[in-house]
C-alpha cells in the first residue's frame, strides 16, 4: 500500500466491466496499460480482509478472477519492479442483492454520467441515489444520469431500492477538468526542455536552409548575365 501511495503514476489500471462493485459470485477482468513494454509490470492489491498486501492471483499485468468473494475487496494497482505504478481502483465486492454502478476513473467535467442502481434478485423496484447521504435523484429504471457532471458533483453515492431497508455499497466520483488534470501517463520532469531543445534545432535548419536557398538563387542569377554585361560593369 505505501509503495503504490509513494511510486510515480506511468499506467493506468482498467477494469471490465467499468465499475468498482460486485456481487459476491461475479468475475472481473484487470489490466495495466500504459505506453511501452509491459514486461515487470504486476497487479497488487491490498485486501480490506486481513489488511494485506499481496500479488493478484495471476502475479502479472493482467488478472482474472472468476469468482469474488468478500475478501476480495480491497484496492487495486499496478505496479513495476522499478517502482512505477498506476491510478488505484477501490473494488467492493458484497453479499447483498443490491450495488450501484458508477464510473472506475476519474470522469470529464462538462460530460454526461451515468449512475446505475442494480438489483440481482428482483426488478421494477423504484430506485433512489444518495450523495453524501442527501437523496439527490430518483428513477424508476435504475440509471440516474448528471447530464453535465461538474466540480459539485464529486462526492460518495449510493443507492436504494423501494421495498428494501438496507443501502447499497459507497462509491467515490471523482470529476477533473477539461485538460485532464490526471493524465495516465504524465510527461516526464525533462519533457518540456526536450521540446524546446528540439525547437530551437528545428528554427537553426529553416534558417540554414533558407540561407542555403538564397546563396544558390544569386549564384543562379549571377550566372545569367551576359558576358558583356559582366565587362561592362568593369570598365
Amino acid at each position: 500500500m505505501e509503495l503504490a501511495a509513494l511510486c510515480s503514476v506511468f499506467a493506468s489500471l482498467r477494469v471490465l466491466p467499468s465499475r468498482s462493485q460486485f456481487f459476491q459470485y461475479e468475475s472481473v477482468a484487470l489490466s495495466c496499460e500504459l505506453h511501452g513494454n509491459l514486461s515487470g509490470w504486476r497487479i497488487r492489491r491490498s485486501t480490506d480482509e486481513g489488511n494485506t498486501t499481496e500479488d493478484c492471483p495471476s502475479s502479472s499485468s493482467v488478472c482474472f478472477i472468476r469468482e469474488l468473494y468478500y475478501w476480495d475487496s480491497g484496492v487495486y494497482w499496478c505496479e513495476s519492479a522499478e517502482g512505477k505504478c498506476s491510478n488505484k481502483v477501490n473494488v467492493t465486492v458484497t453479499a447483498l442483492d443490491l450495488i450501484l454502478e458508477a464510473p472506475v476513473l476519474p470522469v470529464v467535467e462538462g460530460e454526461a454520467v451515468t449512475l446505475g442502481c442494480r438489483n440481482r434478485t428482483s426488478s421494477g423496484f423504484f430506485f433512489f441515489f444518495y450523495k453524501n447521504g442527501l437523496l439527490v435523484g430518483n428513477s424508476s429504471t435504475g440509471n440516474w444520469t448528471i447530464e453535465r457532471v461538474s466540480k459539485s458533483d464529486e462526492g460518495v453515492y449510493k443507492c436504494s431500492s423501494s421495498g428494501r431497508d438496507f443501502f447499497s455499497p459507497e462509491s467515490k466520483l471523482d470529476v477533473t477538468g477539461v485538460s485532464g488534470e490526471t493524465p495516465a501517463w504524465p510527461l516526464m520532469p525533462i519533457g518540456l526542455p526536450v521540446v524546446g531543445v528540439c525547437l530551437m534545432i528545428a528554427l537553426m535548419l529553416l534558417c540554414l536552409k533558407r540561407n542555403l536557398k538564397g546563396t544558390r538563387s544569386r549564384r543562379f542569377m549571377r550566372s545569367r548575365v551576359p558576358v558583356g554585361s559582366r565587362r561592362a560593369g568593369y570598365d
